[in-house]
């Protein structure tokens, strides 16, 4: 590749100036789209006139030969009869392929015979395209191509006339002969043989680099984020080790978004072709992929922030790390809250063993304490949080934060629990011993730090990152100074003291209700039939209660330090009328459902989510008369009350 001389550009104001990377002479020149530049653009403009094509999607059955996309006629033969430029349409059966290419000019001019390099089984299109690299021919000797219609190998004797045509070119004898199919004024053409000197690879008076490339045209066909197909490419290349997705591990080969509008370091669960891949004519997939991914604008804007990708692993600041592993971490103790409270709301407080042990109880109380426990971890997660924006000052963080208001508390919940725990979806289900080994599978300790480990081993991964942060820079860690660092550590530390207490009070439950034998008979009954009208416009305030407390929450979370105590107990009192009226539904055999809300949390956009709930709020209780059980209309009616209160958060 020649060296570049139009040192006068390189030179230009680096404050506006491209940055070193995207200059050429600093390029990776990966071979492959996606990167700095795209090299077989080189390729694609060798032959003066004419465009060529190295990548297509082709149903037929014919090889991948290197297509012909545009004949400028002005520059080669007329190939057709007229002047102009010819431009031919992507359908297979009216593609020109490139059949051959030789030079003319050395003493022993070297043929590349494209036919003759593969076959369906063998693609060959890469080899097709290195023989142009390679071909011995310098700048301004002559070049010639074979090209013709597909299938063309096919019809014996126009092929064997292309193939003499093209055997007899000489210096001697550099010209051009086409074969049409008509001998019309407009013909439609079968083969062609076209001579023209190569393309020069500079200018040789001002520097400039392939010249005779249109401007743009070396980054055409990459996921460049300047380039507005950078969001829907889909093509598993690399944009300067940025990528939309790569290969990931699991279960199962999975496609891993780097463009996902949170993206944890450790969180590989797959988005599905239908939504990365969205239909533009379905609104229900291109909605999915809104929510899911980066829109175009989100993509222009912060593309910079996309992290560098090794070895499938994306790599990244400690900050970046260690508050991406706390988002994870926010919603999966959201996730084990609501799991652990309807988990709480199935057993029957009635129940006692033979000796008269009041087990149910017992048990109730156990899972009440740890539900209790995972909300106030819920909200310790969400104070690191705030912390750490505040010590950057809504700095360096647009990638994980809201553009606006430089929002990195999290308070959506965990719809899936990632590989730490085989992928298992959120999911509410009464205390039978499954589910009860799954919540000791959470809470059980972690035997070393690793990422991959329990619970436990995530929030220890924290701490040794932001330890090592300290260890290395002191007070100029990223974490803030000495007393914001210790005050995150002891929120840290206190999640994992607690947590460790949870596994012994689970494995002793475990023992005390399934010791001798799996059994059910501690359950309450919840019943089969679709429930009355009075009963699921109850179960709707018991959805609307929720999101209001989660609205509530996510308001309080932003205010940080200038929250006050009058503020937290209306969120208190919310949550015990929601546990009175959800204890109720799950006595009379209809359990709170937990729905997740209709404007995401994720969104932030509090002003649209508190207009929803305020009239969501009123509907409901335009419905509570029509509910005629006293004692139902009642928990209804204070949570509803409770639901308002917070809303004016």
């Amino acid at each position: 590749m020649p060296k570049p001389r139009n040192l006068t550009a390189a030179a230009y104001d680096q404050r506006i100036a491209n940055p070193p990377a995207a200059h050429i002479k600093d390029s990776v020149s990966n071979t492959a789209p996606g990167l700095e530049f795209d090299e077989r653009t080189i390729e694609k403009h060798a032959f003066p006139g004419l465009v060529l094509e190295f990548q297509r999607q082709s149903q037929d059955e014919s090889p991948d030969f290197p297509v012909v996309r545009t004949i400028d006629q002005a520059q080669t033969a007329s190939v057709d009869g007229s002047t102009g430029i010819l431009t031919f349409p992507t359908d297979d059966r009216n593609y020109l392929f490139v059949y051959a290419i030789r030079s003319l000019d050395p003493r022993s001019p070297d043929i590349y015979r494209f036919y003759d390099f593969g076959t369906r089984d063998s693609p060959f299109v890469l080899d097709c395209w290195n023989a142009i690299r390679n071909l011995p021919c310098r700048e301004g000797q002559h070049i010639a191509l074979l090209i013709g219609r597909g299938g063309l190998p096919d019809d014996k004797a126009p092929w064997e006339q292309a193939k003499a045509a093209f055997g007899a070119l000489s210096p001697a004898k550099a010209s051009n002969q086409q074969f049409p199919e008509k001998p019309s004024r407009r013909n439609k053409l079968v083969w062609a043989v076209l001579v023209q000197r190569r393309a020069p690879l500079e200018d040789p008076d001002t520097g400039l680099l392939f010249p005779n490339v249109p401007p743009g045209d070396l980054q055409s066909t990459m996921c460049t984020p300047w380039h507005y197909d950078f969001r829907d490419c889909h093509c598993y290349y690399w944009a300067s080790a940025r990528p939309d997705m790569v290969s990931g591990e699991g279960p199962e080969e999975r496609n891993v978004h780097f463009m996902r509008k949170r993206k944890p370091v450790w969180e590989k669960i797959p988005i599905p072709p239908e939504v990365w891949g969205a239909d533009p004519d379905k609104p229900e997939q291109a909605k999915k992929q809104r929510e899911a991914l980066w829109n175009h604008v989100e993509t222009i804007n912060d593309w910079e922030t996309l992290p560098v990708v090794l070895n499938n692993t994306e790599v990244r600041s400690r900050y970046r790390t260690v508050v991406e592993k706390l988002q994870v971490l926010a919603g999966i103790e959201h996730g084990l809250a609501v799991e652990y409270l309807y988990a709480y709301q199935s057993v029957d407080p009635d129940f006692t063993t033979a000796e008269g042990e009041p087990l149910g109880q017992q048990a109730r109380e156990v899972l009440r304490r740890i539900a209790t426990d995972e909300m106030r971890h819920f909200r310790w997660v969400n104070e690191i949080l705030e912390l750490l924006r505040q010590e950057t000052g809504g700095s360096g963080i647009k990638a994980i934060a809201d553009v606006d208001e430089r929002i990195m508390t999290i308070i959506d919940r965990a719809g899936n629990y990632g590989p730490n725990f085989d992928w298992r979806n959120f999911e509410l289900r009464p205390l039978d011993v499954a589910t009860l080994d799954w919540f000791i599978r959470v809470e059980k300790p972690s035997r070393q730090v690793r990422t991959d480990e329990q619970l436990e081993g995530l929030y220890i991964s924290v701490v040794r990152e932001i330890g090592k942060d300290v260890e290395e820079k002191g007070e100029h860690s990223a974490f803030g100074n000495s007393a914001t660092v210790q005050k995150i550590l002891g929120l840290v530390k206190l999640i994992i003291e607690e947590g460790d207490g949870h596994y012994r009070q689970l494995a002793d439950l475990r023992h005390r209700l399934f010791g001798r034998a799996d059994s059910s008979e501690h359950l309450r009954a919840q019943k089969a039939d679709p429930p009355p009208g009075q009963i699921e416009r109850a179960r709707h305030i018991s959805d609307s209660c929720y999101h209001a407390l989660l609205f509530g929450l996510g308001r309080m979370f932003l205010r940080g330090d200038d929250e006050d105590g009058r503020r937290l107990q209306q969120l208190v009192d919310l949550m015990k009328r929601m546990d009175e009226l959800n204890d109720y539904l799950a006595r009379l055999g209809y359990p709170a459902e937990f729905n997740k809300a209709p404007v995401s949390p994720a969104t932030e956009q509090w002003g649209t989510w508190k207009n929803h709930l305020a009239k969501e709020l009123e509907r409901l209780r335009l419905t509570l008369d029509t509910i005629g059980m006293h004692e139902l209309r009642s928990r209804a009616g204070g949570a509803l009350d409770a639901a308002a209160d917070c809303c004016q958060l």
